[in-house]
């Protein structure tokens, strides 16, 4: 399957479009969340592992041995190994919804998605969020139709109660008469990654709004979530390249709050 990406349309088979929208986030959503890193005594910036030891300690995945140290030469259990490894994994997460009447005043839920972040608390990991949302007219009376939609982040445990992505979807036709479709479709998909607080659980949303047209639109959606305790540098920050996308990915949402 042929992806075109900026917003740009391409044909998916009879009927169908796909649309796929691309958002990275650094600081997208003011949810608080720390930048750590570790000052241990005994782990200088003269140590070899000295940004390993770092990265761990700022994802939440050690937080040393006591008075300030990592004791990096000290023997480590197997249940301690068990820790580390179960702060770091990733998690995932998927929700979905069927046959979803778009409102026009208000914002339909099209699926919803809770996930734990590892980690001890007061530190910093990550959330990668794919929303898809399949669009549905069946007559072309009040339409062309645009659907908007958001991948929101609840309030609850540190999240500022806000959509940190937005896409939308375009029904503007119907198949040709005597084929075997007589329902007109399309697909957008719009893809976040989210800073996220350690020892934190984590709820987000995809709702969607009708804000173009007057026609009956039902939507069938799909929200996945990730975890990651690195950043694209192998740190716990997404690195500069991202900063761009935030604010033009943020825009223009325009969507009601969930009621």
């Amino acid at each position: 399957m042929k992806r075109k990406f900026d917003r740009t349309r391409s044909r998916v088979g009879s009927g169908r479009r796909r649309w796929l929208v691309v958002g990275v986030c650094v600081c997208a959503f003011a949810i608080g969340v720390p930048v750590a890193w570790a000052t241990f005594g005994d782990v200088p910036p003269s140590n070899p592992f000295y940004d390993d030891v770092n990265a761990l300690q700022g994802a939440g995945i050690t937080t040393g041995c006591g008075g300030g140290n990592f004791c990096p030469n000290a023997n480590i259990l197997r249940m301690a190994e068990a820790a580390f490894v179960h702060r770091g994994m990733p998690r995932a997460g998927l929700g979905f919804s069927n046959g979803v009447s778009v409102p026009s005043a208000s914002a339909a839920e099209l699926g919803t998605v809770t996930i734990s972040v590892p980690g001890v608390p007061g530190n910093t990991q990550f959330v990668m969020i794919v929303a898809q949302v399949d669009t549905q007219i069946q007559s072309m009376t009040g339409c062309p139709c645009l659907t908007s939609y958001g991948i929101w982040l609840d309030s609850a445990n540190g999240g500022a109660g806000d959509y940190i992505a937005v896409g939308d979807s375009m029904n503007d036709s119907l198949p040709a008469a005597g084929g075997t479709t007589t329902e007109g479709w399309n697909t957008s998909t719009s893809m976040i990654v989210a800073p996220v607080p350690t020892g934190t659980t984590q709820t987000f949303r995809v709702l969607a709004s009708l804000t173009g047209g007057t026609g009956t639109v039902t939507g069938y959606g799909t929200i996945g979530a990730i975890t990651a305790p690195f950043g694209a540098n192998g740190t716990n920050t997404l690195g500069a390249a991202a900063n761009a996308a935030v604010a033009e990915k943020r825009a223009g949402a325009g969507l009601p709050a969930p009621r």
